[in-house]
């Protein structure tokens, strides 16, 4: 009783530092969310005035994928959960583009209901501020399992909650700390396992393998399944007695592929689909595997600056190459690694899989070698950087076993070696800091301001061991101070990179908003000039753009896109993630590209949103000016086409540049006429007259149209074509055929006829079928268990 009571207060302790950390929702009624980042930087909000948000730079600009995926992504999941539909296709982005298969979506994640039963801020914000708390109660519970006291349990589980790479995460991209942060309670699991074959622990690593990805971050998850299993292989090749034991935690792993099949198949389709697979990443492996100069961030961890503050320097994401775990924790992991003696496993195990992982991120012939050049599946498309997650959870527990070998035994030398150690390095950063400051430090002095503290904590630290060394003092205060030293640097790190703004600037409602919701209906939207609205943020309102940004986007659509920036040919070279049409400065700029002109009209971009202009400098015709607030004006595209149309001829070609070539002839009248890469086997007719369409329902996952046509036709839909949209006329089945490159077109009879368009993937079937009886068999094997 007495035991299940102090390891419950350990749990209330993460709970407060939780709290503490994240009081300015608590008790200021603040939310993790950036909102002056909304209002600041991006348009159409930047154009509005704001009280509390004046011009400039926006402080903490910070969370960007939030505003632009993941925050409209989850309005749009919910929505329609509530209506009772499947959350499969996005409507609003991508001209159409898969929903539940990007994964980030997280639909099944243990949270997600959340969403269902407070409004989406509230939500959000709890499973945001849950991260902290779980990682360390599982990490800490994962230590307790490889034997460690209670104290170095705590001091390892406050290390991995709060190191550098976890907070930075925190509120860059939702929920992609999840998908890390079960890796301890899989560690924890495959331990008990070995120890004896009980159903909690069987039980225990299903679940949190399975929610590894269900998280929807499959990076973190791909490093987590290997890096565990690995722990795993490790374990039994030690102790091959355990053949029974193993066996279990292979089945384990393959029964939660089994269960996550409902995630699993329908985002591999989507991988398949998408061009990450094509796309060569050498820029993204240049940015991030980082330069060993990168290890002053050991003890400094804004030694380059910080982009809350406004002055990081170097080139790429500053939450990409965070290496920092803490300086004490650090100290006590050198003091570990120079004990090469009596080592149990797991101190041989994390000793050596750390520093092996660790040294993969950064920029070196092997790191090359191994994750680039091999071109390995999935591994050469990922940003190598954040395997630091690995050696963050590896470093926090050598960092345990350091600090109880230190209470326990402290050994002289070893700790005036590690001080040593770490005072040379201070020195050489300082050094590099005063006497030959780089160009871009002369003025700000970052790198000096920014070691003063690290520079603090240290020196206390190293009073602390002195203190220790001199005097009898109680280990118990010793370790109170370094927990202290420990809590204020973590303190401030958070208090620095965290942001928290007001719940009433999360996605306002502004004018020009307004009025495209009002007249929008289906008909897509496109922005120009200083009044550009990025990619993805308006589908929080449910209005529909022809772009979006996505790392699992339609490999087609973003290659029929790109055209308008290659003057029409298909190109090798295309964002990885982002799917852009060739901007305009001006509405009248629009038309000088009839590539973009093209696109535009084929893709039903009805209405142009521009800065206001006092008089009207629009001179080309197409373009009828039909609202405006003083700060946004809207102008009507007249040469857009609907968004479904009848066209009675048609085109066959095959190869990618050949359809593009036929779209884009001058001759060739797209509101008339199809390309197709099969033939349909009709009667072609020039011109279509009096053929009548009507939209009767459009719904993300469900189309109704109605026709009347006076002769055998194709119908023409400019939504994305992707496998899993079925076509029925009449309820009858029909072929859906791949039109004008991405689009889809579906042969309609003479007459009165109504037509539907199902989204009903066969994969998401096959995964809930296979999901289901993963489930049935994970509930037999744990009653098998428990009757064992």
């Amino acid at each position: 009783m007495k035991k299940t009571y102090k390891e419950l207060l350990i749990v209330g302790v993460f709970l407060l530092l939780t709290i503490f950390t994240f009081r300015d929702y608590f008790f200021k009624g603040l939310v993790p969310f950036p909102s002056n980042l909304l209002l600041q930087f991006f348009q159409p909000w930047a154009l509005y005035q704001w009280p509390g948000y004046g011009s400039g730079l926006p402080a903490k600009p910070i969370g960007f994928d939030n505003l632009q995926i993941y925050y409209p992504t989850r309005l749009i999941v919910t929505d329609q959960i509530k209506n009772l539909a499947l959350p499969l296709w996005n409507p609003y982005s991508f001209s159409g583009n898969v929903l539940h298969a990007t994964s980030q979506a997280a639909i099944f994640h243990p949270f997600s209901w959340l969403f269902l039963v407070l409004p989406q801020i509230d939500a959000w914000s709890i499973i945001v501020i849950l991260q902290p708390f779980l990682a360390g109660v599982f990490m800490y519970f994962f230590l307790r399992q490889l034997s460690l006291n209670k104290k170095s349990s705590f001091f390892g589980a406050l290390t991995f909650a709060f190191c550098g790479m976890m907070v930075v995460w925190w509120e860059e991209m939702f929920m992609a700390v999840y998908s890390m942060l079960f890796l301890p309670l899989i560690c924890l699991s495959i331990v008990k396992i070995f120890k004896k074959r009980s159903s909690l622990a069987f039980l225990l690593l299903v679940v949190g393998l399975s929610f590894s990805i269900f998280s929807g971050w499959f990076q973190a998850t791909f490093y987590v399944w290997v890096f565990s299993f690995i722990f795993a292989l490790a374990y039994y090749l030690t102790h091959r007695t355990l053949v029974k034991e193993f066996a279990f935690v292979i089945f384990a792993y393959l029964l939660s592929v089994v269960i996550c099949a409902v995630q699993l198949l329908p985002a591999l389709e989507a991988y398949q689909w998408s061009l990450r697979a094509s796309i060569d990443t050498f820029n993204e492996f240049h940015t991030y595997l980082i330069s060993w100069k990168y290890l002053v961030t050991l003890i400094a961890p804004d030694y380059f600056g910080n982009p809350a503050t406004h002055n990081q320097f170097g080139f790429g994401f500053y939450h990409e190459r965070v290496i920092f775990i803490g300086l004490a924790p650090l100290l006590f992991v050198l003091y570990e690694l120079f004990h090469f003696r009596k080592n149990n496993f797991y101190q041989k195990f994390f000793k050596t899989s750390t520093i092996i992982v660790f040294s993969l991120g950064f920029s070196q012939p092997v790191s090359w070698f191994l994750l680039y050049q091999l071109h390995l599946p999935f591994i050469s498309q990922m940003t190598p950087s954040r395997i630091f997650f690995l050696s963050a959870f590896g470093f926090s527990v050598i960092a345990s076993y350091g600090i109880e070998r230190y209470l326990r035994s402290k050994k002289i030398l070893v700790s005036l070696l590690v001080i040593a150690i770490l005072t040379g390095v201070f020195v050489v950063a300082w050094s590099q800091a005063i006497i030959n400051p780089p160009e871009e430090l002369i003025h700000k002095f970052v790198s000096r301001r920014n070691l003063i503290l690290p520079s603090a904590f240290f020196v206390a630290l190293v009073g602390l061991f002195l203190v220790n060394f001199l005097k009898k003092t109680n280990t118990l205060y010793i370790y109170l101070g370094i927990i202290v030293i420990s809590l204020l640097s973590i303190f401030y790190f958070t208090n620095k990179y965290l942001y928290f703004y007001e719940k009433k600037y999360v996605f306002p409602q502004v004018g020009v908003i307004s009025k495209l919701q009002k007249i929008g209906d289906i008909d897509r939207f496109w922005s120009v000039g200083e009044a550009y609205i990025d990619s993805n943020l308006l589908s929080y309102y449910r209005l529909f753009s022809p772009e979006g940004y996505d790392s699992f986007n339609i490999g087609r659509y973003n290659e029929l896109l790109y055209t308008t920036h290659t003057n029409g040919l298909i190109s090798d070279h295309l964002p990885r993630a982002n799917s852009l049409i060739y901007k305009a400065k001006t509405v009248d700029e629009i038309n000088v590209n009839p590539y973009r002109k093209r696109v535009l009209s084929l893709l039903g971009v009805k209405y142009i949103v521009a800065k206001h202009q006092v008089e009207s400098l629009v001179k080309d015709r197409s373009y009828k000016k039909i609202w405006t607030d003083g700060v946004f004006d809207i102008y009507q595209n007249i040469d857009a086409y609907p968004r479904v149309f009848l066209v009675g001829d048609y085109i066959v070609a095959s190869g990618k540049q050949q359809v593009i070539n036929e779209m884009y002839k001058r001759d060739t009248n797209l509101r008339n006429t199809v390309v197709l890469e099969e033939d349909p086997g009709i009667v072609k007719h020039k011109e279509l007259i009096n053929g009548k369409v009507r939209v009767k329902t459009y719904k993300p996952d469900y189309i109704s149209i109605e026709t009347d046509t006076p002769s055998e036709s194709m119908l023409f839909l400019s939504d994305s074509y992707y496998p899993g949209w079925t076509a029925y006329v009449d309820r009858v089945e029909k072929k859906i055929y791949r039109a004008d490159y991405t689009f889809r077109s579906v042969v309609v009879p003479q007459g009165k006829h109504k037509i539907e368009f199902r989204f009903k993937p066969v994969v998401f079937l096959h995964g809930l079928y296979a999901s289901v009886f993963g489930l049935v068999v994970l509930a037999g094997t744990v009653f098998y268990l428990r009757k064992r």
